[in-house]
């Protein structure tokens, strides 16, 4: 991942669908509300909602696990948490927006 999430980044959602497929899944706008970090032994749920929660450069060895996000659909707001990340459109993930 080249950027870093961060609260308040905008991104892209992709929405699940329906399993039947009556739904397809589409891309829905998105913004970032919390941030996870992982290690190697597992989720550590340090939140980046504030600065000091961010890991330090001696916690190298973490890396963002998943984000939560504020999903804007066109017939409200869906909230959705640890939402892993995919750097091509994947439902249930989320991903940078393209440049224009």
């Amino acid at each position: 991942m080249s950027q870093q999430p961060s609260i308040a980044r905008s991104v892209h959602y992709e929405s699940r669908g329906s399993k039947d497929g009556h739904f397809r899944s589409e891309p829905r706008a998105a913004i970032i509300t919390s941030v996870h970090w992982s290690d190697a032994a597992g989720e550590k749920d340090w939140e980046g909602h504030v600065q000091e929660a961010r890991p330090s450069d001696e916690q190298a060895e973490l890396y963002i696990s998943s984000v939560s996000l504020a999903v804007l659909n066109p017939s409200g707001l869906f909230f959705d948490e640890y939402v892993p990340y995919s750097e091509a459109p994947k439902p249930g993930h989320w991903s940078w927006p393209p440049r224009i």
